[in-house]
This record gives structure tokens, C-alpha cells and sequence, in this order.
């Protein structure tokens, strides 16, 4: 994930392996998949590690309706353009019927890459044609009940972890990471970096607690 690394391009671990090994996945879905559809069944499919599904669907004959959603961050068309097969990656997409990103940022990073980079015909109503075919992208942003999440918060379970855990470690300071156990996260890293901290300053074991 070039977002990971704050787009620094230079971090990223390039292998032309890692591209094989993905699409052969996918073809793995799309075996599995196409007998099991419908000609009227409407597909929905979700991220970045099925991006060339569609595509592959297609190549099998399937011509049902096909929807996208990508749950991280569009890298701008600089980035994408530097990643290596970017442009069978954005070829990918326009399997699809309709696009979904997270933000408006990440649709005009989408309109500006297919322009630019693909010369997609822009076709009015969040449509774009190229590959010899049209989707529609636009951004759905979406988010938590944060009505529903704040009741959790009150009630008595929450509470009672509270108590528990101001008990335990009202006495120690807590380091914590926010993230999902996510190999995108530099979690590794994160945890070289506390243990640097404990083998430069010892003083800091006995004070500290670590969560993530």
C-alpha cells in the first residue's frame, strides 16, 4: 500500500511475483465464482484485493452486472502511474459498471489518472469511457453509527471494563495503536520501535504496558 507509506514510493516493495501470484488468485475466484451465478444476479465486490475480478469474470463470458467498491485511499495519478502494471490495474476497473471510492478526493485522483493516463472520454453523469468500455465512478463515503457507538460506551459491560482496566493500569503509562492487525500497517516496525525503546532505556520496562 503506497498510502501506508505516506506515498513514499521509495519504501514500497516491488516484485513482479507478488503481480502473479495476485492475478492467479483472482482467476481462483472466478472459477469458483461463475457457476455459481445467475444471468439476472447483480455482483458487488469489495477492495483492493479484488480489484481484476470483474475482469476476469469477464474473460470467463460472464456479463452480469458488475459493482466496485475500494475501501483505502486512491493514491494521486503521479503515484498510481509509478506503480508497475498500473495501467492493467486501471484496465481492471473498467470491468466494472460502477466504481465506488471512499471520498471525492480519491474520484477526481481516478478521473485525473483515466484522463491523463488512459485518455478516457469523460461522458458526463460520473461516466468515463476507455478500454472500449464505460463505468460510472463516484464516491460514497461512508462511516460508523456514531449514535449507536457512543451507547455502547454507557452501558454496563463498557463500564465495568473501565473500572477493571483504570485499576490495572492507572500506575503505568500506555502505548497504544489505533490499526488493524494489518500487514499494510508497519506493525513489525512498530514493534522493533518499542523494543528499541526498552533496550535503550531500560528504566521504561517496568512503567510501560503495550495495546494494539
Amino acid at each position: 500500500s503506497t498510502q501506508s507509506t505516506g506515498y513514499r514510493i521509495d519504501l514500497a516493495d516491488f516484485d513482479s511475483g507478488y503481480l502473479n501470484i495476485y492475478r492467479r488468485v483472482n482467476q481462483l475466484f472466478a472459477r469458483k465464482l461463475a457457476p455459481l451465478l445467475r444471468p439476472d444476479d447483480v455482483i458487488w465486490i469489495h477492495d483492493y484485493h479484488l480489484i481484476p475480478l470483474a475482469s476476469e469474470l469477464r474473460a470467463m463470458g460472464c456479463g452480469q452486472r458488475m459493482g466496485f467498491f475500494l475501501h483505502i485511499p486512491l493514491p494521486p495519478p503521479l503515484i498510481l502511474a509509478a506503480i508497475p502494471q498500473h495501467e492493467w490495474l486501471m484496465r481492471a476497473l473498467f470491468a466494472y459498471d460502477l466504481v465506488g471510492f471512499q471520498s471525492q478526493l480519491d474520484l477526481e485522483h481516478f478521473s485525473r489518472y483515466v484522463q491523463s493516463e488512459a485518455q478516457a472520454e469523460p461522458m458526463g453523469e460520473y461516466r468515463f469511457r476507455a478500454f472500449h468500455r464505460t463505468v460510472r465512478a463516484q464516491a460514497f463515503p461512508i462511516g460508523i453509527d456514531v449514535d449507536e457507538f457512543a451507547a455502547l460506551g454507557q452501558c454496563e459491560e463498557s463500564r465495568e471494563t473501565y473500572e477493571m482496566m483504570r485499576g490495572q493500569y492507572s500506575s503505568r503509562r500506555l502505548l497504544l495503536g489505533i490499526d488493524r492487525l494489518d500487514y499494510s500497517k508497519g506493525l513489525p516496525q512498530r514493534l522493533k520501535a518499542v523494543r528499541t525503546l526498552m533496550a535503550q532505556y531500560p528504566e521504561n520496562r517496568p512503567m510501560y504496558s503495550a495495546f494494539d
